[in-house]
């Protein structure tokens, strides 16, 4: 509910009414944080997440959750407007052409893979913590099919969104690959949970990334982020 109305209104706030739920200060970061991983379509990674939690009545409880935006709106509308049409362009391309899920899903990394190239200025200024604002921009979806350069985060995003727009189940996976910080995304075919990896499939990986099973995952040091525990994921 939180990443479909940030990507509707990037920087905005998102008030969730939460009904018997009382969460500590750790697991709601941990819900706001997978849930900005997850606002596919946001055109830039936040700077920041934050949130106020009030009490209400009858077990309710109200979430007003915000995003730090590095850019403004009127900046960053352009951008949300531009990186939605691509999706949505890819996204009706590969329905046209793809009846079966899995080729669906399949279609999508390919169309991911092609569309970007992975960036090793942008992954060294993130292992030393340098990252700058336009670098939050390549950072995103956006980074990925509409300037054709990214890491890990931005394929992630790039694969969901196209996912998104098609109604297939994926989610963002933050965690960590061989004990590096990485991202990839979790689908679901034919009720089993695979797992992709565009970021690997386009720097020599190939196909064998796309749709490879929980066994493959622990086999290939992928662990997911503890933080993913309150989904049970974890």
């Amino acid at each position: 509910t939180v990443s479909g109305m940030w990507n509707q209104n990037y920087g905005s706030d998102a008030e969730v009414i939460m009904e018997n739920l009382p969460l500590t200060e750790d697991e709601i970061f941990a819900a706001l944080m997978i849930a900005e991983a997850n606002a596919a379509l946001m055109p830039c990674e936040a700077g920041e997440v934050s949130y106020l939690q009030y009490s209400g009545y009858d077990d309710k409880y109200v979430l007003s959750a915000g995003l730090s935006a590095p850019f403004g709106e009127q900046d960053m509308a352009p951008m949300q407007e531009e990186l939605s049409a691509e999706v949505d362009r890819i996204a009706q391309e590969i329905m046209a052409e793809n009846e079966d899920q899995e080729e669906r899903y399949r279609a999508a990394y390919e169309a991911v893979t092609e569309a970007a190239e992975y960036d090793d200025d942008i992954a060294e200024a993130t292992e030393e913590e340098t990252v700058t604002d336009d670098m939050r921009i390549l950072r995103s979806a956006y980074g990925a099919l509409a300037e054709g350069s990214t890491v890990c985060t931005g394929y992630a995003k790039a694969y969901k969104a196209i996912c998104d727009a098609m109604g297939l189940e994926c989610m963002m996976i933050n965690g960590f690959q061989d004990d590096a910080g990485h991202a990839w995304n979790m689908v679901t075919l034919d009720g089993e949970t695979y797992y992709v990896d565009c970021t690997y499939g386009d720097t020599g990986g190939g196909s064998k990334y796309c749709l490879f099973t929980e066994e493959k995952l622990r086999d290939w040091d992928y662990v997911i982020d503890q933080e993913y525990s309150i989904y049970g994921l974890a």
